[in-house]
């Protein structure tokens, strides 16, 4: 495919000054440290984001907000171009080309993680020398697919957040960022950098396994997402649509901010934790066969954190199990 740049007719990319130098000979300039960069220059590097998506529309607005150089990369055009233009964000639809990568420039590749695999290779086969730095923002994925990439450093950088569709300035202020780095050096430089545009930087254990990891990213964004929806639904009815989604969320902040201030057992709450097996039971009989199911096998999971922090004793909790096998009994589920 032809490269194309947003706003130019031209059919070749046309560097802007931070990137003109790339494709000519090398600048003058200190000497490396051993090991790879100093921990102040990945700010000061140009950068080339490959993935216009929720994650690469949120690293290239904070780039640029910093004062970065940056580019975004995606293979077709689409309105990403027109949300990094009104940021001054240098936009190209491309395929992997030399051209657009350097001795300074830090690739970092935001696309989903079935694609990450091929697309790393694809830039790979195209790469004219050593880059500074490559990463990529899988929470799934690790440093092994970078390997092969001739990179100073290679880094993990996953947000713990749930990022808008086209991510402002703000979408990463603040954030979590897992960091799994190659080095102790690249640590240290990704961690200066990730503080720099305002987020908060987590050290990811190298021995860590990150389908576990990103399970649970999984756990307390989609699926408490799925979950308070349904909650909503099955609240509608008493208190119409808008009642039903103020009065959810409200509970859900609630017990966020009790859970984060006091822990666990401060923030469980209601018939579970009080025993109230009567109340169980009228739970499950207002839902059919299948979502009772689903229920029950949430609850024994609720029952083994209530009483783990505490909060349920433990014959109160034998109880409440017996009243579950009965109605699953009751209801052919046993």
């Amino acid at each position: 495919m032809v490269p194309s740049v947003h706003g130019r007719g031209s059919s070749e990319p046309a560097p802007s000054a931070a990137y003109r130098r790339l494709s000519g000979p090398a600048p003058s300039r200190p000497a490396r440290a051993a090991g790879g960069p100093s921990v102040t220059e990945l700010g000061k590097r140009p950068w080339l984001v490959i993935g216009p998506g929720r994650l690469g529309c949120a690293l290239a607005a904070a780039l640029a907000h910093a004062g970065t150089a940056v580019r975004l990369v995606g293979r077709r055009a689409g309105d990403w171009q027109d949300f990094a233009a009104a940021r001054g964000i240098e936009t190209l639809v491309s395929e992997p080309q030399a051209a657009l990568l350097g001795p300074e420039t830090v690739c970092f590749f935001a696309v989903p993680d079935d694609a990450l695999p091929e697309l790393v290779r694809a830039w790979q086969q195209v790469l004219p020398a050593e880059v500074a730095a490559v990463a990529h923002g899988s929470g799934a994925l690790g440093l092994e697919l970078l390997a092969g990439f001739p990179a100073a450093m290679q880094l993990a950088i996953h947000p713990m957040r749930a990022l808008p569709p086209r991510g402002t300035e703000a979408a990463l202020q603040g954030a979590p960022l897992t960091l799994l780095a190659s080095t102790a050096t690249a640590r240290a430089a990704a961690q200066q950098w990730v503080e720099s545009v305002g987020a908060r930087a987590i050290p990811f254990a190298e021995s860590a396994d990150r389908s576990r990891y990103h399970l649970a990213c999984s756990l307390a964004a989609n699926h408490l997402t799925g979950l308070l929806i349904r909650a909503t639904e099955l609240a509608t009815a008493a208190l119409g649509p808008e009642g039903a989604q103020a009065g959810v969320l409200a509970l859900a902040e609630s017990a966020l901010d009790r859970l984060r201030e006091h822990g666990a057992a401060d923030a469980l709450t209601g018939p579970l934790v009080r025993g109230d097996r009567g109340t169980l039971r009228a739970h499950l009989r207002g839902l059919n066969a299948e979502d009772a199911a689903r229920y029950l096998s949430q609850l024994e999971e609720l029952l083994e954190v209530a009483v783990s922090c505490g909060r349920l004793e433990p014959a109160s909790a034998a109880a409440l199990r017996e009243e579950m096998r009965a109605f699953a009994r009751e209801e052919g589920q046993a």
